[in-house]
């Protein structure tokens, strides 16, 4: 089962490591900043490697199927710093918080 949601994940364009990210994913770019931003509020939901992975197949999955661009991802987590101060988002309350003018 895991094989078959890396397999989608790897065919969305969030899990391609990118040279000027320094070779890292846009999605472990993602990860970086919510976990930066929140800290411990943000880590606590994720006790082994494999929540995380299962984090980063869903939430590119979400990002993918509505196609979020990595701009709107920069405006999302400017807006989620606003929106959601003290807690991390869920996927559909950041992808809203990617596209403020829509909500």
């Amino acid at each position: 089962m895991t094989t078959v949601a890396q397999s989608a994940n790897e065919r969305c364009g969030w899990s391609v490591p990118l040279g000027e990210l320094e070779g890292i994913s846009l999605i472990d770019h993602l990860w970086n900043r919510l976990s930066g931003t929140y800290g411990g509020r943000w880590l606590k939901d994720f006790p082994d490697m494999l929540s995380i992975e299962n984090w980063k197949t869903a939430w590119a999955e979400a990002l993918d199927e509505d196609r979020v661009t990595p701009q709107e991802v920069a405006e999302g987590l400017r807006t989620c710093r606003r929106m959601f101060p003290d807690w991390p988002p869920a996927v559909g309350e950041f992808i809203r918080a990617c596209r403020p003018g829509l909500i």
